[in-house]
């Protein structure tokens, strides 16, 4: 019966969409060469600003964090907020984007797990394989119209490399076992159970 209502459950929970994201791009024709990140010291996302940094480095845009006073030649300023909750370890549930030029908003994403995610395993997926996507998105051709076009090709072809290369690396299914030997070693479900949907996983891979 235990298992019963746990494949239930799980069944359910893969029926139900949990992630929302919303993403108004920055315009082509921005042609930004350089973006001003303000620093939030209250975003306790350890590897936030690392993966945001790597997204504009994608689309060939330099980016610095400003601690305190931004200084008048960040002509492009980007704001940011990350927020965690938690379900034996920490996650990335809520994060949002806002860049802004001379004042003035010109792009925004945000990235949402509603509920904080429910019981989905894939909550506890990575804030890298979380954003990646929001940002690619977010920053669309912006940067590329200040490179040739065989630098635009070749460095198109080389975030192709690099995030089919980090996908395979960590592709999705890989979470979902964390996630479901997470629940085994804290006595949520048994070996058995665990074995069972482990190779469910497997097999749909």
């Amino acid at each position: 019966m235990k298992e019963v209502i746990l494949a239930t459950v799980l069944a359910l929970v893969s029926l139900t969409s949990c992630t929302s994201v919303t993403v108004k791009p920055v315009a082509p024709s921005m042609t930004m060469q350089k973006v001003c990140i303000r620093d939030n010291p209250r975003v306790q996302v350890s590897d936030f600003v690392n993966v945001v940094r790597d997204g504009f480095d994608r689309h060939a845009i330099a980016t610095e964090v400003i601690y305190g006073q931004m200084p008048e030649k960040c002509e492009y300023v980007l704001t940011y907020t990350a927020l965690r909750s938690w379900d034996f370890s920490p996650y990335l549930s809520h994060a949002e984007l806002r860049i802004e030029k001379d004042g003035r908003q010109i792009g925004y994403a945000e990235y949402h797990l509603k509920g904080g995610g429910g019981f989905s395993l894939t909550k506890w997926a990575g804030t890298r394989s979380k954003m990646d996507p929001v940002i690619d998105e977010f920053l669309g051709n912006a940067g590329f119209a200040n490179t040739s076009s065989s630098e635009q090709k070749e460095l198109l072809t080389s975030t192709t490399e690099s995030y089919d290369s980090n996908q395979s690396a960590h592709p999705s299914y890989i979470d979902e076992l964390k996630a479901l030997a997470t629940l085994r070693d804290d006595g949520i479900i048994t070996e058995d159970e665990f074995q069972k949907q482990k190779s469910e996983i497997l097999e749909r891979e």
